[in-house]
């Protein structure tokens, strides 16, 4: 008997633990940021444009502010493998800030005066 009693709660315990364990899935609405993947911006710029952009449901899509102090080549140029690897949440909050179908050259156009040209 006691142990049929024992065995239900450990089940109505583990039914808990996985309900408050699964974490809704993003609206189609939703533009944010997942809370475990937050953006990485090349430069102050970028972070600017994008949280000039809200989630129409949430409103603020990443938590800010970012600090940036010095980002390395090799870092700028592994960054678009890195997103890669990341969730179709991201890639979609990465879209809503910088489409694709843009030229190569616009995250150029987000750098603005905050990257020094190599000619100069």
């Amino acid at each position: 008997m006691l142990t049929r009693a024992l065995i239900k709660r450990l089940e109505k315990a583990e039914q808990t633990a996985i309900m408050k364990s699964k974490v809704a899935p993003p609206t189609p609405a939703c533009i944010c940021f997942p809370e475990n993947e937050q953006p990485f911006f090349l430069l102050p710029s970028q972070e600017e444009a994008a949280a000039q952009i809200a989630c129409p449901l949430h409103g603020q899509r990443f938590r800010q502010p970012i600090f940036h102090v010095y980002v390395p080549q090799w870092r700028k140029d592994s960054e678009s493998i890195r997103r890669q690897r990341l969730s179709s949440q991201y890639h979609k909050a990465w879209e809503a800030s910088f489409p694709s179908d843009l030229p190569d050259d616009h995250l150029e156009l987000v750098r603005g005066s905050g990257e020094k040209n190599e000619n100069d």
